[in-house]
């Protein structure tokens, strides 16, 4: 598996915040997708990690930030079961299929943050996603970001 990191990074105290963004997010959060595609350095991942720390003050979130190219989508889903885990919103199993029933079955609300998901681009690892967006409760909401939009 390649590296992933369940975190959002620390930013710098230099960092600007940019409230309207911001708000943008707030007010998209309530769809079941969000995607936030820019070139490398446009501030995407400061932006969300901003947003994230904000959000999970009023709900429960994950995030995961994909490090390099995956090796599969047992990899995506390990990482993600990971990010669930740390947000204590998923159980110790890694299948993927414990993955999707958890989602499916998930009450409340949850944001799910994927950062730099262009690592994540193969077919097998797109499906995967497909499916988990397709299988998660209504409450279950993502946010995937990257250097380009993922073919879902």
């Amino acid at each position: 598996m390649s590296d992933t990191t369940t975190e959002p990074p620390l930013l710098a105290p230099s960092s600007v915040s940019r409230p309207a963004l911001m708000a943008r997010l707030d007010a998209a959060s309530k769809l079941r997708l969000v995607v936030v595609a820019a070139p490398a350095g446009s501030g995407k991942t400061t932006l969300l990690t901003q947003w994230f720390r904000r959000s999970r003050q009023r709900r429960v979130a994950a995030w995961l930030t994909l490090d390099g190219p995956l090796t599969g989508p047992d990899a995506l889903a390990a990482g993600l079961l990971a990010s669930l885990s740390a947000a204590d919103a998923a159980p110790p199993a890694a299948p993927v299929q414990a993955l999707q029933g958890l989602l499916a079955q998930r009450s409340g609300d949850l944001l799910i943050v994927v950062d730099d998901v262009h690592w994540a681009q193969d077919s097998a690892c797109m499906r995967l996603l497909d499916a988990l967006l397709a299988a998660s409760a209504p409450g279950v909401h993502w946010v995937l970001a990257g250097r380009c939009l993922p073919v879902l």
